[in-house]
């Protein structure tokens, strides 16, 4: 099964960062502040989602799935992506509806970082209002508080790989009851990398002429808005 792993466009906080020098300053005055919760995309990012749209249109078809983050992010660069809306007031792609899954192991790493606290599933839901898109938001907590985020305390990679392994069976049983052969993922960059680092080489492969640098570079990182093409063993995957 072949799975198109993407991180999200440049958001707010992503933008920000790159304005202290110190790791001390960046903690404070952006990944510790409320003023970065659930962020947006910056101009640069959406316009990065936008340029996604023909790899979108190329590469799906009615025998695909589009999974998603529920963080804000990785929701306007999925909607960007599959729609080609150009940006802010721009035209949406009037194609047949796109169905997507919303998928709570997804989201970044939990805790501590207001920027990866989850918004409210009503609120989530909201911003697909004015989109032709089909949401699937069932697998997000139906609650008012964001219980997955620890205000003290960031969550482990283990715990983060131990997501990872549970989409990836997930996806695997989707693929053997339904007619599934590929799906979108739309998510963050530790997720991913930890998905890659776990499992790469074994449950999942580069895909026929894709890009290998992830497999073989140690000091590899997901850009923003990157597309990583690789093959799911789904037959090993539902044994995890």
């Amino acid at each position: 099964m072949r799975l198109l792993l993407v991180r999200h466009g440049v958001a707010q906080h992503n933008s920000a960062a790159g304005r202290f020098e110190t790791r001390e300053e960046t903690m404070q005055n952006v990944y510790l502040s409320e003023a970065f919760f659930d962020c947006a995309l910056t101009s640069r990012g959406s316009d990065q989602a936008v340029a996604l749209f023909p790899s979108f249109v190329a590469h799906h078809n009615s025998s695909s799935l589009i999974f998603c983050s529920p963080l804000t992010r990785a929701i306007q660069t999925c909607l960007l992506a599959i729609t080609g809306a150009g940006g802010a007031g721009g035209e949406t792609n009037s194609e047949e509806q796109r169905k997507v899954i919303l998928d709570e192991s997804l989201r970044e790493v939990t805790g501590l970082h207001p920027c990866d606290r989850r918004r409210p599933r009503r609120e989530i839901e909201q911003l697909w209002n004015e989109h032709a898109v089909d949401v699937d938001a069932t697998n997000i907590p139906d609650d008012d508080t964001d219980t997955a985020w620890n205000p003290t305390k960031r969550e482990t990679l283990e715990s983060v790989q131990a997501r990872a392994r549970t989409f990836l069976r997930s996806v695997a049983r989707r693929a053997m009851s339904t007619e599934t052969k590929a799906a979108w993922v739309f998510s963050h960059g530790v997720l991913l990398e930890q998905m890659l680092f776990a499992f790469g080489g074994t449950l999942l492969t580069p895909s026929p002429n894709a890009d290998t640098s992830w497999l073989t570079n140690e000091k590899w990182r997901f850009m923003n808005a990157n597309i990583v093409d690789v093959e799911l063993d789904v037959q090993a995957a539902l044994a995890l």
